[in-house]
């Protein structure tokens, strides 16, 4: 009867341990996963935003439809999430711990000073209407235009 008692008082202290564990595990063992949506001020959906970690490598872009999932693993609560676009302002958020963060980002206008033209391409002959191609640099955006020669 002693011998019972004891496997059945082991089983239980065992199945104790067991269960501990498993709830350590998971209780704690699991990353922390961000999620939100980024859309611009008319409250359209932005797709391939960057979403990173300042300071790291880990990041994300939005899907189609705005949305993201950033698995932030052992990434500090004080841990600085950097949202950005060509175009749009760029925004910066503590992360806090929260599970969702949704982001509303703005257009970042800039005018051109001057426009700087490169090259003239052009045909060996210019017979009338003809038409040339200037392409040009300003401030890091190339672009191209058609003119008509008459």
């Amino acid at each position: 009867m002693k011998s019972r008692c004891k496997i059945s008082m082991t089983k239980r202290i065992f199945t104790t341990l067991w269960v501990l564990c498993l709830a350590c595990k998971l209780g704690f063992g699991q990353d922390m996963v961000l999620s939100g949506t980024v859309k611009d001020v008319q409250g359209s959906p932005m797709p391939g935003v960057a979403v990173l970690i300042k300071g790291t490598t880990l990041g994300v872009v939005t899907q189609n439809d705005g949305t993201y999932s950033l698995s932030m693993g052992q990434a500090d609560k004080d841990a600085v999430l950097v949202f950005s676009f060509l175009g749009f302002k760029t925004q910066e958020l503590k992360w806090n711990g929260k599970t969702v963060i949704d982001v509303t980002l703005e257009e970042e206008r800039q005018e051109l000073e001057g426009v700087e033209v490169d090259r003239i391409f052009a045909p060996a002959t210019f017979p009338t209407n003809a038409e040339a191609q200037l392409v040009g640099v300003a401030s890091d955006i190339i672009f191209s235009v058609t003119v008509w020669v008459e």
